[in-house]
């Protein structure tokens, strides 16, 4: 079996699909109990449906994560797969 580089990988060889822009609105998905940890999802589960505006993006060479505050005040910090435009 051959061993991957990281470093030799393209963005779409990592997986990364969905790309956000900072200052757009975005909808948290509901969680689904069958994909993650269960710390995954009661996370999610505080914050599903809701609609926030991001505010910061992490970059990462593996998946970006996005901090998206909601009009409540609270904020949170999603990847882009618990996200929808």
């Amino acid at each position: 079996m051959k061993q991957i580089n990281l470093f030799d990988l393209t963005i779409e060889e990592v997986g990364v699909s969905t790309v956000f822009q900072l200052s757009q609105h975005v909808k948290i998905k509901s969680p689904l109990l069958e994909e993650g940890t269960e710390e995954d999802y009661y996370y999610l589960m505080s914050f599903a449906n809701k609609i926030g505006e991001i505010i910061c993006i992490h970059e990462s060479m593996a998946r970006n994560s996005y901090t998206v505050q909601f009009n409540d005040g609270l904020t949170g910090i999603f990847y882009a797969e618990d996200l929808l435009k």
